[in-house]
């Protein structure tokens, strides 16, 4: 930011659609390219579905409520009709045209047709939960719902795929950036110890790790190509454009880049932690708790739990560029 590096990327993140192409295939569909050929589509499939006795099946489910789930939906909407982005690099307001009206016109639409009327509810786990359990044909959501979809015994593994988010009629695809990366408090009071522990957790190796095992897309380009993750997430391999021509949120340009709170919709928790003195015996709980949200043994895993333990490294939810 401003030409200072604040923050190391751990993984990053772009909107997809994800769609039943069992579903497709029967009823001879195509992926949508556009919002219009989708309403259709989910209209057309989501009818017959119900005709057939499946009274519970949606066309289409993504992030309606109104919170920053929302925000990146409604972007990826007026921005793929070639309409802007809310706000230009210079902080123009660019929403107020005809297109974006034409873009959010049709998504209003959607509810209580190929989209639930709870819809206006739904974050990102709601809507997962709907084509998880095989109740609808199309769904926006990030990266992470693929190794989840395709896990043993749930109703849609392997009927599933991801494709670029369809445009506007004369627009083009377009997906919110995300992506989650970890930085160094200024109050920290061992800066270098928790410099050292990012750059553990952002190194190859956990990217590579966290790929395989969560389906998460890593920031290293080297890795969309590595045999061990397309082997595990084949769709990773798909997703490089997509993610590199991933367009920023408003917050980049209209305020700060980061900000901080608590929760997952926002930026930041500060890991506060036991008194250097005690890192020793609790070590090893926290090696198990590292190694169970997703973290690599090997030998820097003592340091690395000490260090996440100890230097409140802050972990930062990136609502836009962070270099």
């Amino acid at each position: 930011m401003q030409g200072k590096l604040v923050a190391l990327p751990w993984f990053t993140d772009a909107g997809l659609l994800y769609y039943r192409h069992d579903l497709l295939e029967q009823y001879g569909a195509d992926v949508p390219q556009t919002w219009q050929a989708l309403t259709d589509t989910a209209r057309r499939i989501q009818n017959a579905e119900r005709e057939a006795g499946n009274e519970r099946m949606h066309g289409f489910v993504f992030q309606g409520r109104a919170y920053e789930g929302l925000t990146t939906n409604a972007l990826e909407w007026v921005a793929s009709y070639g309409s802007g982005t809310f706000v230009d690099a210079e902080g123009q307001v660019t929403v107020n045209n005809p297109q974006a009206v034409e873009a959010l016109a049709l998504a209003a639409s959607w509810v209580g047709d190929i989209s639930p009327e709870g819809v206006r509810n739904y974050m990102e786990e709601q809507a997962r939960g709907v084509f998880q359990a095989g109740n609808a044909v199309f769904m926006r959501n990030w990266p992470y719902v693929w190794s989840l979809g395709q896990a043993d015994g749930t109703p849609i593994q392997n009927k599933f795929s991801v494709a670029p988010l369809p445009s506007g009629p004369e627009g083009e695809s377009v997906a919110t950036l995300g992506g989650w990366n970890w930085a160094v408090s200024r109050y920290s009071d061992e800066p270098q110890a928790a410099a050292d522990l990012v750059a553990y957790l952002t190194a190859e190796a956990q990217q590579k790790a966290h790929a395989i095992e969560f389906g998460r897309n890593p920031t290293r380009p080297a890795l969309y190509e590595d045999e061990g993750v397309l082997a595990a997430q084949p769709f990773i391999g798909e997703l490089y454009e997509t993610v590199m021509n991933g367009v920023p949120r408003p917050a980049s340009i209209t305020g700060d880049a980061i900000r901080g709170s608590p929760t997952r919709s926002s930026t930041a928790c500060t890991m506060r932690c036991p008194a250097v003195s005690r890192r020793s015996r609790r070590c090893s709980s926290w090696i198990a708790s590292w190694r169970d949200w997703g973290g690599v043994a090997g030998s820097a895993d003592c340091s690395a739990a000490c260090a996440f333990s100890a230097f409140r490294p802050r972990f930062l939810y990136n609502q836009g560029p962070t270099g």
